[in-house]
């Protein structure tokens, strides 16, 4: 009971400045660490349009937002720049429990979800 009500003190907290930056690290460094023959690469557009990570593979592009959020949002700029690149896959990395969708066929996903896409991809 205390450690419950310990963790919904925490959550109305506002997060450290730091986390966000963080957590974006330690996920771009872990996917790219399973990426193998993909390059990477990030999109922003002058506009506003972003993506934190994108991952290609000849003509395959795959699309990674990151994160620290529980309940993710993403900007519309993160959705501008899902109709510029066009990518065959768009994921959005965060702590959360399980993979789910939101809209456009983006799916929400915990880290080692994402980790386990990129090795199964490098699978012959």
């Amino acid at each position: 009971m205390a450690f419950q009500r310990a963790e919904a003190d925490r959550n109305k907290k506002p997060p450290h400045p730091v986390v966000g930056a963080s957590f974006e690290g330690f996920a771009m460094e872990n996917i790219l660490a399973s990426a193998g023959d993909y390059e990477s690469s990030f999109y922003r557009t002058g506009a506003g349009a972003e993506i934190d990570l994108v991952l290609r593979r000849g003509r395959r592009l795959v699309a990674f937002e990151l994160k620290s959020s529980t309940v993710p949002r993403v900007t519309q700029g993160f959705w501008n720049a899902l109709e510029d690149i066009s990518p065959d896959e768009a994921y959005v990395v965060a702590p959360v429990k399980e993979i789910y969708p939101i809209k456009r066929g983006v799916l929400v996903t915990p880290l080692h979800d994402a980790i386990d896409k990129l090795d199964n991809d490098r699978q012959p």
